[in-house]
Formats: structure tokens, sequence, C-alpha cells
């Protein structure tokens, strides 16, 4: 007969619990990675779409309101992070100062949109 031998099963279980383990931490992991290279394009603008995008702002709107409009108007992706950027870069009041006309391109980054923010609301 050919029965396994006890290191052979030992040998079997051990594999199976450490694809058991890793195959969901490199899942995991992808996930992760994905995540931050979506992010990451999202600020700095590696791999966008050129559009125009013109619109005007009649009154100042908070942070979190230009950033839906933004993303509604697909200039960024993700609110969020641009909320955050805004803050930890100390430009939460270049945007709720801001009202006029706007002129920018989806394929800008983060520091480009508070550039022409800038730019546009000293004139």
């Amino acid at each position: 007969m050919n029965t396994p031998k006890s290191s052979e099963k030992h040998e079997n279980i051990t594999v199976a619990k450490a694809l058991g383990i890793l195959l969901p931490m490199a899942l995991l992991a992808l996930l992760i990675s994905a995540l931050i290279l979506s992010v990451f394009n999202d600020i700095y603008a590696f791999v966008k779409k050129d559009t125009k995008i013109a619109f005007t702002v009649d009154e100042p709107y908070s942070l979190s309101e230009f950033s839906r409009i933004l993303q509604q108007k697909e200039v960024i992706k993700n609110p969020t992070v641009f909320n955050l950027y805004a803050i930890a870069k100390g430009k939460r009041r270049t945007v709720e100062n801001f009202s006029g006309d706007l002129d920018l391109n989806a394929n800008m980054s983060y520091r480009q949109i508070f550039y022409a923010l800038e730019k546009q609301n000293s004139y």
C-alpha cells in the first residue's frame, strides 16, 4: 500500500498553512499598493487625462464643497485626500477665499491646482 508517511503529511499541512497565510497577505499588499498608487496619481498627476475645465465660482466655498466640485468636474478623484493635502500645505484659505473664473485641466497636480487658484485670485 502507498500510505503517506508521517513526515509527508506534516509537510503538506505546513505548506497549506503557509499558503493560507501568505496568499491573503499578498492580496492585501496588492490592494494597498493599488490604493497608494491611485492616491499618488491623483496628487501628483502622473497619469491623468488631458481635459480642460473652466467654471466660475460665484461665492467662496468651503474646502470640502470645493473639493466635491473638483471631483464632479473630474479634476480630482478623491476629495478627502485633496482636503488633507490642502490642510497639510496650509492652502485651506486659498480655496475658501477664492471666487471668480477658474481654468483648470484634469491632468493638473494638486500643487498646480493651488497655483492656479492663487494666480487667478490675484487678478
